[in-house]
């Protein structure tokens, strides 16, 4: 992107409505600062691209700015320049993810978690044909926390599925009430070994039952069909994460069947 190629009259307009049918319109400030950046070069906008700076600096560019040059320099096919802003702009978002951080025992499933939403901003704000990411250039911390609250959401929804599945009777149930994730784990014992297994297995967190419901179900770690559903896919994390839960449910499982030979 050539900025001085461009005036304010070509700086695109925002096309999605609000549910009342209004245009959504970008703050006076925002318009005003993309009206001036658009008559820099390129050395200018990646010098003001400066993450130590602070908000009340003079020359901060603002994130709906950043937006609107990170998708003009996709559409222009600048490399650099939409690099530089990508960087930027993931540091913003991120720093807007802390808010979720305190729902999380673990840094690693924040960082999941922080990822799946990172892709799903990323690929709307890169969708040039569309307009799915307009509200970005109007209050682009409200955009980011209401897609965090979407996929927070979604995996609510996933973990009491989860749960309502695994607690479902299994049709090869026994009487004494071991299940399929039971046996799976330990084999043909005793009752009472059972009962102490089954207080083991409620120590599992839900992202372990999930690993282990879908895993007694046949489901794989990871595919390279793309449009095969595979545990990485389901939870939105890595095959390496999936792994080191199963090792972690290795060493709880160890703890309680060491209680049985006791």
């Amino acid at each position: 992107m050539n900025a001085r190629e461009t005036d304010s009259t070509d700086i695109k307009p925002l096309t999605k409505r609000t549910r009342q049918g209004e245009l959504y319109v970008r703050r006076a400030e925002t318009q005003l600062q993309i009206e001036k950046i658009t008559t820099l070069e390129k050395p200018q906008i990646l010098e003001m691209l400066d993450g130590g700076k602070r908000r009340d600096e003079a020359d901060y560019l603002l994130d709906e700015t950043l937006v609107y040059l990170f998708r003009e320099s996709r559409r222009s096919g600048n490399d650099e320049l939409f690099n530089q802003i990508y960087l930027e702009l993931n540091r913003r978002i991120w720093k807007l993810f802390l808010k979720f951080r305190s729902n999380f025992k673990e840094q690693a499933d924040f960082e999941d978690f922080g990822q799946k939403i990172e892709m799903a901003i990323v690929r709307k704000l890169i969708d040039t044909n569309s307009d799915k990411a307009d509200f970005a250039q109007v209050q682009f911390g409200s955009f980011v926390v209401s897609e965090a609250k979407s996929v927070w959401k979604q995996n609510l929804a996933a973990i009491n599925k989860d749960k309502e599945f695994l607690e479902m009777p299994r049709e090869n149930d026994d009487e004494t009430g071991g299940n399929e994730l039971e046996n799976l784990a330990l084999g043909d014992i005793s009752s009472e070994q059972k009962m102490i297994i089954r207080e083991g297995l409620r120590k599992l967190s839900t992202n372990h039952q999930t690993v282990a419901a879908m895993m007694l179900d046949g489901f794989q770690i990871e595919s390279k069909d793309e449009n095969e559903l595979t545990i990485s896919k389901h939870l939105g994390v890595s095959s390496r994460t999936i792994r080191n839960w199963i090792k972690e449910m290795r060493l709880t499982l160890a703890d309680y069947k060491g209680e049985t030979k006791r």
